[in-house]
């Protein structure tokens, strides 16, 4: 019964991961977005990965202490990018509009094929190998500890939390970099 409820949980959290990477789609082809619309992307990205996280994990603690740091450093990116981009207009065409639903419709029609099809997706979940390890080592008192630690160096959960590192590292720098010649402050002074 337990593992029945941990595969319906981890396609919920597969359909909430494909609705997020269709949000992502609207900007792929449009040059004047605004950071702000990068930043909620993710945030979405961070609240997806701590309740992947809080699928596996006992407590909730490991989720939302990897939840607190994004948003840690989203607050940071959020104060350098509004300091020279305070009046910078956001420009949508119709066009990617359009594209919306039909971004939702194939999202949609995704979703309906893997519940018709769920039994072979349900019979890859089993043949998993690190749903059950992770299901033996927590009812195992030895690596009650460790269990939070091991979840981020799994194969395939790895993956989101290393995303999210590499792009707030990456926003960091390119941040420093942009402001390492000019010799003033970063805050517009009035």
């Amino acid at each position: 019964m337990m593992k029945m409820i941990l595969m319906y949980s981890m396609m919920i959290m597969l359909i909430s991961s494909l609705l997020n990477l269709t949000i992502n789609c609207i900007s792929a082809y449009n040059k004047n977005l605004h950071p702000m619309i990068f930043g909620s992307m993710l945030l979405m990205m961070s609240i997806f990965t701590s309740m992947n996280m809080n699928t596996f994990n006992d407590s909730t603690m490991f989720s939302f202490i990897m939840f607190l740091i994004v948003i840690g450093g989203m607050m940071i990116l959020f104060l350098y990018f509004m300091s020279f981009i305070s009046n910078m207009k956001m420009m949508m065409k119709f066009m990617y509009l359009k594209m919306i639903p039909i971004k939702f419709l194939l999202v949609i029609m995704f979703i309906i094929f893997m519940l018709l099809n769920k039994n072979n997706f349900l019979n890859w979940f089993y043949s998993f190998n690190e749903i059950n390890t992770m299901m033996n080592l927590n009812n195992n008192d030895l690596f009650k500890n460790n269990i939070n630690c091991m979840y981020m160096y799994m194969y395939l959960k790895m993956i989101p939390t290393i995303i999210m590192m590499i792009y707030l590292f990456l926003c960091l720098t390119l941040i420093v970099k942009m402001f390492i010649n000019k010799k003033m402050s970063m805050r517009m002074m009035n």
